[in-house]
């Protein structure tokens, strides 16, 4: 349950006010889908990158879309080759002849990333995507700017 102060705030929501025998009603309407980009970073990850990717798009997020960009990162493994017999999996394919490192492919990430928020997902399933729930919580209840989460912190 969210308290009126928080959600009065919050331009995710659409407040309408009425009186019904001189009862005070308020309700309030999510107006507004997000769109979260998620930038996969993949060098020579053909073992785990279509369990990633597929992990991703059971994920049912009530007012979220899913912006699925991977970036194959120069892979000399057969990554590429799987991206491209998958191409349903993701909505954009970023490919660097070049391996740049994951922070030069997240940057080539984010040039063509259109969310609103931007998560970043390894190709190594080392963040479970089945936690987007939780972590996306904060921007969908509270409109927070930024959320991070640490895998050392679960018991």
């Amino acid at each position: 349950i969210l308290s009126s102060d928080i959600i009065r705030h919050c331009k995710l929501y659409t407040s309408i006010f009425y009186i019904d025998n001189g009862n005070l009603f308020i309700l309030f309407l999510q107006t507004t889908m997000l769109k979260i980009s998620i930038l996969i970073p993949c060098f020579n990850e053909e073992k785990t990158i279509i369990q990633v990717l597929k992990t991703i798009g059971v994920q049912e997020i009530k007012n979220i879309t899913l912006e699925v960009i991977v970036i194959n990162d120069g892979s000399s493994d057969n990554s590429l080759s799987l991206l491209q017999e998958n191409k349903h999996l993701y909505s954009r394919l970023v490919n660097l002849d070049e391996n740049l490192g994951k922070g030069g492919a997240v940057i080539e990430g984010l040039k063509v990333a259109e969310g609103d928020y931007v998560l970043f997902q390894d190709a190594d399933l080392e963040y479970d995507p089945n936690d987007y729930h939780l972590i996306l919580k904060p921007v969908v209840l509270l409109e927070a700017d930024t959320v991070f989460g640490s895998s050392n912190l679960a018991p």
